[in-house]
């Protein structure tokens, strides 16, 4: 994969407005931010960038963030939410194994299928995580599932308040 020089990331990022212009918390209100770069190539073009960054003020909070890593089974599970009782929002990423040695053609193709799903209990359909991948999203935290498609993962949870 070509890496990109500094001088194209600084041509693709001149237009960006910073996120602390877009938001500027008071002391009585929290502040959401995410960013995402997302960089795509073809075989033999130059590789194209998409950025989306998402600010958003939320009520003061007195909770803590609740990071947990857990292992996602193939049945449908509650997700783990923690103590946060005002669930703003939650990011999942599923952990992609790190080999110790060279992985051979059956250990990729097993990792591969560690796909995570997630969805609201009350939908029947919902989102896949690929290894390696995350998802991110504003909820209120209410029945969310989660189950892998072969055999269990890793993942990450983290649970903002909001």
């Amino acid at each position: 994969m070509k890496e990109i020089t500094p001088k194209e990331e600084a041509a693709l990022t001149a237009g960006l407005i910073p996120t602390e212009e877009i938001h500027t918390p008071s002391q009585d209100q929290d502040r959401l931010t995410a960013r995402l770069d997302v960089y795509y190539e073809q075989a033999g073009s130059s590789p194209s960038q998409v950025s989306c960054s998402f600010a958003t003020l939320l009520p003061k909070s007195e909770e803590q963030v609740y990071v947990r890593k857990i292992n996602i089974e193939e049945e449908w599970k509650p997700l783990d939410l923690g103590w946060v009782e005002n669930v703003g929002t939650v990011v999942l990423e599923n952990r992609k194994k790190i080999f110790q040695t060279v992985p051979t053609t059956e250990e990729i193709k097993a990792e591969e299928k560690k796909v995570v799903f997630i969805r609201n209990k009350k939908e029947t359909i919902g989102w896949a995580i690929p290894s390696g991948g995350f998802f991110i999203a504003a909820t209120k935290g209410e029945e969310i599932e989660v189950r892998c498609l072969s055999g269990s993962t890793k993942a990450v949870v983290n649970v903002f308040p909001g």
